[in-house]
């Protein structure tokens, strides 16, 4: 509908005499049109004072900056250090008492602390004897749970990928035995205890940290992984 000069509106005033329409609404749209911008240039300055609604997503990026993505394998050097530092002992040390003592032979022959050469067809410090098959299979299961345990959630601690790390290469190292010979070779004679070997003591510490990181409650392995890109979900463990 087009206004027209002299047009009343519907309570019978002359259209002329609103705001914004006859000699004096020009005026009036001017003054309207510097207040707005002069609002706009001191929005900046009053923003401290306005009252805002909280964003739920601004704080939860306040409160984790850096959100948790899970480390790829071939690229956590705690982890692959671990695995391949304690298999290389645990095989070297073996070979070295195979090669150089009898079997039953200590070294010294007396002692708390003694060396002696002696092989075990059952688990760590000789429980289970002559299970080499059961024991073998465990040692898969077990192997085949802490790499799905390692790549099923985040380790952002250090310490963590290296209890992993103590576990693999532990538990790698003493089933290379018994795919091999059947047996496991045992040398580390303490006191009465069972005879043990490096793969044994890598197992039980890599354990007792994993346990103890977990009842702290501050191995944010909770928080399932983030794939890191480039990384893929189809490599190896």
């Amino acid at each position: 509908m087009v206004l027209r000069q002299g047009a009343l509106a519907q309570d019978g005033r002359d259209l002329r005499a609103l705001p914004g329409f006859g000699p004096q609404g020009k005026a009036h749209r001017a003054r309207c049109a510097i207040l707005v911008s002069t609002l706009a240039g001191a929005r900046p300055y009053l923003q401290g004072f306005m009252v805002t609604t909280p964003d739920p997503n601004a704080v939860e990026r306040q409160a984790s900056p850096h959100p948790i993505t899970k480390l790829a394998w071939y690229r956590d050097w705690v982890l692959l250090l671990a695995v391949s530092g304690i298999l290389a002992v645990d095989q070297l040390t073996k070979y070295l008492v195979r090669t150089n003592m009898r079997l039953g032979e200590s070294w010294p022959s007396e002692g708390l602390f003694r060396l002696t050469h002696g092989t075990n067809s059952g688990s760590a410090f000789g429980l289970f004897p002559n299970q080499t098959v059961l024991l073998a299979v465990a040692s898969v299961v077990a192997i085949g749970f802490l790499v799905y345990f390692y790549r099923a959630h985040a380790m952002p601690r250090a310490l963590l990928r290296f209890a992993i790390g103590l576990q693999l290469g532990g538990a790698l190292g003493n089933l290379i035995d018994r795919l091999r010979t059947g047996a496991v070779v045992d040398f580390i004679d303490v006191g009465a205890w069972p005879i043990f070997n490096i793969a044994d003591s890598s197992i039980v510490v890599g354990m007792a940290l994993l346990v103890g990181i977990l009842l702290l409650g501050d191995a944010g392995s909770g928080t399932p992984a983030e794939p890191e890109d480039g990384s893929g979900d189809s490599g190896d463990p």
